[in-house]
């Protein structure tokens, strides 16, 4: 944070006790007036402020070797592709008419440190954008995305469980979860009851103990 101490708070848990540490972390910086830190910190502000000025070299290094996630790259290319066939179409006018249901306000500042380089963003500026309809969309939408991704992450269980375990192995866990077969449990009843949680189909198993009986 600007002009405050930092902290590192530590919580250490042993032999059934709990240590809180506090460290002052060194956020002292050093002044300097030296012409040539003042001469990078200038270029390095011009440089993050216009992205012109990246070279020709540096962007076909990026061109050949980008450093992007591919999902990203997916994104971004699907993105553009939507916005070239809007344009295509000349559909300006419905464009400006979703923007008409944003609301926008640009008032986030920060500071550059001189020797360290560092960005500090200024206490009580901030960004932030809201299209009206966004809550209303998602709760429209929670259903049909949950269950996609359930979907999504249920097929990539089973095909691992397919490749890797056993049928033998599958049955022993489910004898497991019921508490069957086993030596040296307490006496239980375990029951599996189908619910519904966050619309996907889940098995919540219960286990109710019985009376325990002490030889004397």
């Amino acid at each position: 944070m600007s002009d405050e101490n930092c902290f590192k708070l530590m919580f250490i848990q042993s032999q059934g006790q709990v240590q809180l540490t506090i460290e002052l972390l060194d956020t002292e910086e050093e002044n300097s007036d030296d012409p040539v830190e003042a001469e990078r910190w200038s270029d390095y502000v011009e440089r993050y402020m216009n992205s012109d000025t990246t070279s020709p070299e540096l962007r076909e290094h990026l061109a050949q070797k980008p450093v992007f996630l591919p999902r990203n790259l997916r994104r971004i290319r699907k993105c553009q592709r939507g916005r070239e066939q809007q344009e295509k179409e000349g559909k300006e006018g419905n464009s400006k008419k979703t923007m008409e249901n944003v609301d926008s306000l640009d008032k986030l500042e920060c500071r550059f440190k001189l020797n360290s380089y560092k960005m500090v963003y200024v206490i009580k500026s901030e960004d932030y954008m809201y299209r009206r309809t966004a809550l209303l969309r998602a709760h429209q939408s929670h259903e049909r995305v949950s269950k996609r991704l359930h979907q999504r992450f249920q097929a990539w269980v089973d095909k691992w469980t397919k490749e890797h375990v056993p049928r033998e192995m599958a049955a022993e866990t489910s004898k497991w979860l019921m508490g069957e077969g086993l030596e040296g449990l307490v006496p239980c009843t375990t029951t599996c009851d189908t619910e519904t949680l966050h619309f996907v189909s889940i098995n919540k198993y219960r286990v109710k103990y019985g009376t325990v009986f002490k030889a004397p």
